[in-house]
């Protein structure tokens, strides 16, 4: 029977520690498949806390180290899902367990090429793991289902799937469609699903410190505030005159919101049409009234560690110049070295920290230099801190410029958490 681990916990995650202490010989081997960041740096560091008995291999390296990894004998063997591809034919798991789930929300191609080790004859038990099963609402599911089930409860295919439970509720001048839930789909999809899904919350087993989110107000300077007027009325703005910049526009409503957005972070991407080469640079600079922000929330806290995130390449560029102290996730040793209270700013994009990472040992205070619209980054990335271990408050600080797109974006990702939590608290353990 295959079995959905949709984890919350409150705020922290223990997915692993829960997968580790159910498996047993009938289930081993195991094959793992996660996010590289967690593949790589996690797995090992939970089995030797949880199963220090069990076998555990980390398939990394070349192509050829992946295969020779993987013909070594062993109950656990844990790769990215980038190179699910080095798995073959001859290597037989009875396990398959696939670490954040919720990356599998549409039928692309690492959901077919994970689909087919799911329905390899070796395999009997099918195990999904994710904090964030709805982060988007319902439409989502049926893929994620689909991977454990074989559609035997949400059916085989998509379409089917949404005209049952699914309407048409308008269409974006993108032609992209938005869909809501027809009046009992959310129970009876609730239903389908609760005997191979079970959520755990942290009520009464974990205790956590407080998690606070503290909205902080930005104002744009008055010229960047008419970038951004012209841009939202007419989706042209000229930047030459104030700004030593170019001509900027947006094709569809789409671009608009990310052009908008990256307004209110202090710059505009240029064209490539618009690209000149003797600026040796790809955007035009706006202001560094968020940079500035996060400079002073960085001086507040005492000497803490601070965690950064960003949205843009350019805002990463422009904090590197700014805080000299900062250092990027990516850099050798970071994460030990962040966890050992040795580095004061830490930088990250939440696409490739928010899943997995233990960094709760660093600090406490987390900042958003950008909202994001995805619910699933956000709630990964500020479990980061947010998680067993921490000793002490979390504050994420969210910057939002003054009438601006930032406060839709941080609107939009509460109300998909009304919804995701509402499926969660459904398939609560009774335990």
């Amino acid at each position: 029977m295959p079995l959905a681990f949709s984890s919350t916990w409150g705020s922290v995650e223990r997915k692993t520690a829960v997968v580790l202490s159910a498996l047993e010989p009938r289930h081993l081997p195991a094959l793992v498949i996660a996010p590289k960041r967690v593949a790589e740096q996690v797995w090992h560091i939970e089995k030797d806390l949880w199963r220090p008995d069990l076998v555990l291999h980390r398939v990394v390296g070349s192509p050829e180290q992946r295969q020779a990894l993987l013909d070594e004998p062993g109950d656990v063997h844990v790769i990215s899902r980038d190179n699910i591809s080095s798995v073959r034919p001859h290597h037989r798991f009875r396990t398959l367990i696939i670490d954040e789930l919720s990356g599998y929300r549409s039928r692309n191609v690492r959901w077919k090429a994970t689909r087919q080790l799911a329905r390899r004859t070796s395999v009997k038990h099918v195990w999904g793991l994710t904090g964030t099963p709805a982060p988007n609402g319902y439409m989502g599911l049926w893929a994620q289902v689909g991977m454990l089930d074989n559609g035997e409860r949400l059916g085989k295919s998509i379409g089917p799937y949404r005209a049952r439970y699914f309407h048409v509720e308008r269409q974006l001048p993108t032609g992209h469609l938005l869909y809501g839930l027809n009046p009992g789909a959310e129970d009876e999809i609730k239903r389908l699903i609760e005997d191979i899904c079970l959520s755990m919350e942290s009520d009464g087993r974990v205790e956590l410190p407080e998690f606070t989110v503290n909205p902080v107000a930005v104002e744009l300077p008055s010229a960047v505030k008419k970038v951004y007027n012209d841009l939202a009325t007419t989706q042209v703005a000229d930047c030459e005159a104030i700004f030593g910049g170019e001509i900027h526009s947006a094709a569809n409503a789409a671009a608009l919101s990310d052009k908008l957005a990256q307004v209110t972070a202090g710059f505009l991407y240029v064209d490539d049409a618009a690209y000149r080469p003797e600026l040796e640079r790809r955007y035009t600079p706006l202001h560094t009234e968020k940079i500035k922000a996060v400079e002073e929330i960085i001086n507040s806290t005492g000497g803490s560690g601070v965690l950064v995130f960003y949205r843009y390449r350019a805002e990463l560029e422009m904090l590197q110049t700014a805080i000299s102290a900062a250092i990027h996730i990516d850099e050798p040793a970071a994460i030990e070295r962040w966890n050992r209270g040795e580095v004061p700013v830490l930088l990250a994009h939440p696409a490739s920290a928010g899943h997995g990472l233990n960094l709760q040992h660093g600090g406490h205070t987390i900042v958003w230099t950008s909202p994001t619209w995805d619910l699933e980054l956000w709630d990964q990335a500020n479990k980061r801190l947010h998680r067993s271990g921490q000793q002490h408050p979390v504050v994420a600080h969210v910057l939002l410029a003054n009438g601006s797109i930032d406060h839709l974006a941080k609107k939009r990702v509460t109300e998909k958490a009304e919804v995701q939590n509402d499926l969660l608290d459904y398939l609560r353990s009774p335990l």
